[in-house]
């Protein structure tokens, strides 16, 4: 009898010791969670923070200083401006003048012809704008909010159909390409790498340049 008092006696000593484990350990997920939680918040100010720094050269600088386009996603300043040669991109995105030229078949490079950006809404633009600016990421329902600098939820329907339209905007037909690709995203959640849906990328097979000055030749 003594025997099994003793027994119930460890037993419920483990038990209690074992919820006091799950609580521990619950408190820090939920911890974790919020530093998590908190970092976003500092990524997205520091975005939100970097988006409104004006592109101006220091008072001993020349103008060579000033970035004035981005050629595949690398910054071109004034001095080696004059060297880009447009013909050897695939799509030009021309700010300053609202004009939007890409090839149909890039891979022939027949010529660059012109794309109706008149009455485009203004986030597919900043879309676009990101996409050509940054060729190399992935963009998804994971970043879309870096993108379009507010915390709006957008769906993965959403998204698509977006997508689908800057497509045939590019002249292009379905997702394989030419241009934009669809591939899918994998993010880091406690640990473990798991699909976060589909994401899109622009083809590192073509050559980008988006305008943000003009300039001299």
């Amino acid at each position: 009898m003594d025997g099994q008092v003793k027994n119930n006696h460890l037993i419920k000593n483990l038990l209690r010791d074992i919820s006091n484990l799950k609580r521990s350990l619950q408190s820090m997920i939920a911890l974790c969670e919020g530093m998590i939680a908190k970092c976003d918040q500092i990524e997205r100010a520091q975005d939100i923070l970097t988006s409104e720094i004006k592109l101006t050269p220091r008072e001993d600088d020349s103008d060579i200083a000033r970035v004035v386009a981005v050629a595949n996603g690398h910054p071109v300043y004034t001095d080696a401006a004059k060297n880009l040669n447009k013909e050897d991109f695939d799509i030009i995105l021309d700010i300053p003048q609202q004009r939007l030229r890409a090839r149909n078949n890039p891979e022939t490079k027949s010529e660059l012809y012109e794309c109706n950006i008149k009455g485009m809404r203004a986030r597919r633009r900043r879309l676009l704008v990101y996409m050509l600016k940054h060729p190399a990421v992935k963009v998804g329902c994971h970043n879309i909010y870096k993108i379009y600098k507010d915390d709006k939820y957008v769906s993965p329907n959403t998204l698509s159909q977006t997508m689908y339209n800057l497509r045939r905007l590019l002249g292009q037909n379905n997702a394989e390409g030419p241009y934009i690709l669809t591939k899918n995203v994998w993010v880091s959640h406690r640990g473990r790498e798991e699909m976060d849906g589909a994401g899109y990328v622009m083809s590192d097979k073509y050559h980008y340049l988006v305008i943000l000055e003009k300039f001299s030749k």
